[in-house]
């Protein structure tokens, strides 16, 4: 059983305890199948992309010119305003694209598992949520293209292009 869930003198019957024991484990595979070994061992070495801020010794992953490019970046107080304002991680290098094309790019490759990872699971839960609310419909396709789509919608301009229906 796992370790957390012995409690001493519980009132928790076992059958329960292990219901939670089996479920967790299955939490854990889950967990290890989304993220290998590999990829946190991975992460592991190269948290520089998560917390650039936060590095005291060069990373086993980064060259020595990478690392020197990894201080200039820190030392940049609009850099780090940036950091501290930008959505995500991701964003936040690929606006360093120009600036520091090596870094972003070596941190978008590390980033990039992740991003199609959610990206997947995301437009699944749209597709699955349209079809269950579109049941009845024969083709939700074109719910489900404007459910995927990034690219938001200026609808003040769309509506400044159709015609009012003029009064009778």
């Amino acid at each position: 059983m796992i370790n957390i869930l012995k409690v001493p003198e519980s009132d928790i019957p076992v059958d329960i305890l292990n219901e939670f024991e089996v479920h967790l484990l299955r939490l854990i595979d889950d967990f290890n199948s989304y993220f290998p070994k590999r990829l946190r061992e991975n992460l592991k070495e190269n948290v520089w992309v998560v917390e650039p801020y936060s590095i005291s010794k060069k990373s086993s992953s980064l060259t020595s010119q990478e690392y020197e490019c990894l201080l200039d970046l820190t030392s940049d107080t609009a850099i780090t305003s940036k950091f501290k304002t930008e959505k995500s991680i991701s964003d936040f290098w690929c606006t360093l694209k120009d600036e520091f094309k090596v870094l972003s790019d070596k941190a978008n490759l590390i980033l990039l598992p992740f991003a199609t990872t959610y990206s997947v699971e995301t437009r699944f839960s749209a597709y699955t949520a349209t079809k269950t609310k579109y049941r009845s419909l024969l083709n939700a396709e074109q719910d489900i293209q404007c459910q995927l789509s990034e690219i938001q919608p200026d609808i003040i301009s769309l509506c400044k292009l159709k015609q009012p229906h003029p009064s009778h």
